[in-house]
């Protein structure tokens, strides 16, 4: 049976004879010093971040023991839902974590992490601040491409700035934790952060060298491990093992011939989900009080979202001026709708144990200023998903019905995310003006206050 090493030793040996030619002058000009770049996978997602993650489950148990780490578990399982995102917990009892699972924990460690105790040597402000700030300097290393200015703020200003502050952060923490669970480390080792400083030092001198070759994620293990997962691993398991370099060509060609890495501001609804209802105008509030009575009530998205359909909806069609009323009109409402950039929007009370109602970000109107925006964009939370049929012979207007989220004035931000709560404002918008999903996560042990997670990647 052909493997997949033996694919990748055939395709490597054809590629290096007729490259020969090529490398033979590229490499009187390489320089070998500069061409070593430092793994970002096992640098710092199997390094630091593994590292950082050992350290908070060791103070977690200092401070309040097994049960405080219990508490840190049940809050990863409460984690709204992001496509991409999986959302793990029990951390102490899984024997192996890959670099995929560190990766998601460390999208959401913080907002698990949010005065998640209070007092003690260590406190939750210090956890945050080493987590918000490492959050910042990884998405910076991850960058594909760089301008000459990205280039000045990378090797002079920003990255030293921000090192140097997880590094004082994690001195207070290390000598708390001596304080408090009697780790035996000498006081010249806890005053700093060896694998930190390596980084920081290894990137910097790292810009000459993005500078000549580009930038330097191209190069790491985790570009090559996940082209080899993409390209051959998967296309050979879903081949039959008959004819499999054929198979296994035209399965990259498919996929790259379907390629979705082209950003797409708005995107279209493809195809629609399930059905859930499909009501006339004047039996919503029929449809309300039923769903109330019912003895498996739905979740209370669905009934708020069908109470404010008919006032979202004149706001949407100004129907006294437009559209005159009619027993053609009516709408069916969806659970999910697959957009054109393979994204799906959601609206279910139960998907795999939890609640996923998507929420979204728009840009606005330039005359639409009754929200205040982040950097230009409103968020909001979406409760339908419908199609408005207004007769046989029109396009049904494809439609989400959406409450929205506003910036808290008095404290926008918080560690640097955009802290947001839920207003009472409601509208249907079309499905086609919605730029993109994103993550929304609501503050533990706080009412209506919710922080906006930039850091996915």
């Amino acid at each position: 049976m052909l493997e997949a090493d033996d694919i990748t030793a055939t395709y490597k040996g054809a590629w290096w004879q007729n490259a020969m030619p090529y490398l033979h002058g590229f490499a009187k000009n390489l320089n070998i010093y500069e061409a070593c770049v430092p793994d970002r996978m096992h640098h710092i997602d199997l390094g630091l971040f593994k590292y950082q993650l050992e350290f908070t489950q060791d103070i977690l148990k200092a401070v309040g023991g097994t049960e405080l780490q219990k508490k840190f578990d049940d809050r990863l399982r409460q984690i709204p839902r992001f496509p991409g995102l999986k959302l793990l917990h029990k951390l102490g009892h899984l024997n192996v974590l890959t670099v995929s699972d560190y990766c998601n924990i460390m999208k959401i460690a913080f907002f698990v992490l949010d005065e998640i105790f209070e007092g003690n040597e260590i406190t939750c402000k210090e956890l945050c601040e080493l987590y918000a700030k490492f959050s910042k300097i990884y998405i910076m290393s991850r960058k594909e491409m760089y301008t000459e200015g990205d280039l000045k703020i990378f090797e002079v200003n920003k990255v030293h700035k921000v090192t140097l502050e997880i590094i004082n952060t994690l001195k207070i923490i290390n000598y708390s934790q001596q304080l408090l669970i009697g780790a035996l480390i000498s006081k010249r080792s806890s005053l700093h952060c060896p694998l930190l400083t390596a980084i920081f030092r290894s990137y910097t001198v790292g810009v000459p060298a993005i500078r000549k070759y580009g930038a330097l994620n191209g190069l790491l293990t985790e570009t090559y491990e996940t082209l080899y997962k993409s390209y051959v691993k998967i296309p050979y398991r879903l081949s039959n093992r008959k004819d499999v370099m054929r198979q296994l060509v035209n399965a990259v060609k498919h996929k790259e011939l379907t390629s979705s890495a082209k950003k797409v501001i708005h995107c279209k609804a493809k195809k629609f989900g399930k059905v859930l209802w499909k009501l006339t105008l004047d039996n919503i509030d029929q449809k309300i009080k039923s769903l109330k009575k019912s003895e498996n009530p739905l979740h209370s998205n669905f009934i708020e979202g069908l109470s404010q359909l008919i006032s979202t909806l004149d706001t949407f069609l100004d129907t006294s001026s437009q559209e005159s009323e009619s027993d053609e009109f009516y709408i069916k409402i969806y659970d999910s709708v697959h957009l054109e950039n393979r994204h799906i929007l959601r609206t279910t009370g139960e998907f795999q144990g939890k609640e996923w109602f998507s929420n979204i970000v728009v840009t606005p109107a330039e005359d639409q200023e009754q929200y205040n925006l982040d950097e230009g964009a409103w968020y909001g939370k979406v409760l339908l998903l419908f199609k408005f049929f207004r007769g046989f012979f029109k396009e049904p207007y494809e439609l989400a019905l959406v409450r929205w989220f506003d910036i808290i004035m008095e404290e926008p931000e918080l560690y640097g995310y955009p802290q947001l709560y839920y207003t009472k404002k409601y509208n249907t918008i079309p499905i086609s003006s919605i730029n993109q999903e994103v993550h929304i996560v609501p503050r533990f042990g706080k009412v209506n206050r919710y922080l906006l997670n930039k850091y996915m990647f």
